[in-house]
């Protein structure tokens, strides 16, 4: 399927449409916007400021995404907006910027990767399991890593319903616990 973008609809230089997007009449795509592939924008749908949509998100009449936040601390500067996979914004619907520079509201996907996660648990016989998201976050924070992962093991990416993409996690097992 192309692209179907409303000759209404105002996109502006530098926004990054992905493959696929349907954007209806009246709709507004700001300058540093990034709307991931198959994304729909019903009419009057306004997506701006530094802002990413993931893939297949859906913005129904008036809902805005990444506008100027709200908070009086607000000082000005570059905060954003992250938005995750599948995510459907009903009519109405604000979701603003951060506060300060260099910050984002961040939404993740639909798909609950924790519940994910815990069926993972079952299904892998593990005693726990965690993501590589936990493991770069303790990364970023300095932790140690061998220390932390003690008695985990990497499998690499495993699939998990709903994503089209598998999610690669470590697991504390039972032969691996000692």
């Amino acid at each position: 399927m192309a692209s179907n973008i409303h000759p209404t609809a105002i996109i502006e230089s530098g926004a990054q449409l992905g493959a696929d997007v349907v954007i209806g009449a009246y709709a507004y795509v700001g300058p540093e916007v990034v709307l991931g592939d198959r994304c729909v924008l019903h009419h009057h749908a306004t997506v701006e400021g530094f802002t990413t949509l993931g893939r297949e998100c859906e913005l129904y009449p008036f809902t805005c995404i990444g506008t100027k936040t709200q908070d009086l601390k607000y000082r000005g500067g570059r905060p954003g907006t992250r938005i995750g996979d599948r995510n459907i914004f009903r009519e109405y619907t604000s979701v603003h910027g951060a506060t300060k520079d260099g910050e984002f509201t961040v939404l993740g996907d639909t798909v609950n990767v924790a519940s994910r996660l815990e069926h993972l648990t079952r299904a892998l016989g593990a005693r726990a399991v965690v993501s590589e998201a936990v493991v770069a976050a303790a990364r970023h924070e300095g932790a140690d890593l061998d220390g932390l992962l003690r008695g985990f093991r990497d499998l690499g990416v495993q699939a998990v319903r709903g994503r089209a993409e598998g999610i690669r996690v470590w697991a504390l097992t039972e032969e691996s616990a000692g």
